[in-house]
């Protein structure tokens, strides 16, 4: 009873991780063609560093599935990363991105790089995760410096969250979960819930 339970609770969690990984593209066309339609708007209080770094962290997360054989992890990276373009490209047309933040994704383009080749890509992943789940607070900062949630969907911090979930469920159902996994999406979840508590504040 105990290994079928194991079994199917891996089985369950990687079919959320997929499946979160297409419902999640949703909010993300969504606030793609808000920052592209409203140009007076230039894409206010959407944070440029956390989309480019979850871009960043999609295709880490493809190399990673590679690395480990995972096949769940593997379409959610490359769905995510097909996401993330238009808006990366949207932020940069209409919002525009500052020295810093030009610095922070050449660096990363440049640290994506060296995940490729680097062999150990389970320390590359958990820097990365652990990264992101710091990164993922300047979304929060974002709309607490503009004190306004601006063009900011609660829908994309929302279904992160519910895609965190299953990240959680499959790092502790599955055998090739491990601590990484563990230790990142429950981090990651922490972030989350504090952008959503910002966004709930600011908003209008």
């Amino acid at each position: 009873m105990l290994e079928w339970f194991q079994i199917n609770s891996e089985e369950i969690a990687s079919w959320g991780i997929v499946i979160f990984a297409f419902i999640g593209a949703g909010p993300l066309v969504l606030q793609t063609v808000l920052v592209w339609l409203k140009k007076e708007e230039k894409g206010k209080s959407v944070s440029v560093i956390w989309f480019s770094y979850m871009f960043f962290l999609s295709v880490i997360t493809i190399i990673y599935a590679y690395n480990i054989g995972s096949t769940p992890i593997k379409v959610n990276g490359i769905v995510r990363t097909l996401a993330h373009i238009p808006l990366i490209l949207g932020l940069w047309k209409r919002k525009g991105f500052s020295k810093t933040e030009k610095i922070v994704f050449i660096l990363l383009f440049l640290f994506t790089i060296f995940a490729y080749f680097y062999p150990k890509k389970g320390i590359i992943f958990l820097i990365v995760s652990v990264g992101m789940a710091l990164v993922t607070l300047r979304q929060p900062y974002e709309i607490y410096r503009n004190k306004s949630i601006g063009l900011v969907r609660v829908e994309i911090i929302i279904l992160y969250i519910f895609g965190n979930a299953f990240w959680i469920f499959y790092a502790f159902a599955s055998e090739k979960g491990g601590w990484v996994l563990q230790a990142v999406s429950l981090s990651a979840c922490v972030s989350l819930f504090i952008s959503l508590v910002v966004w709930i504040k600011y908003r209008r």
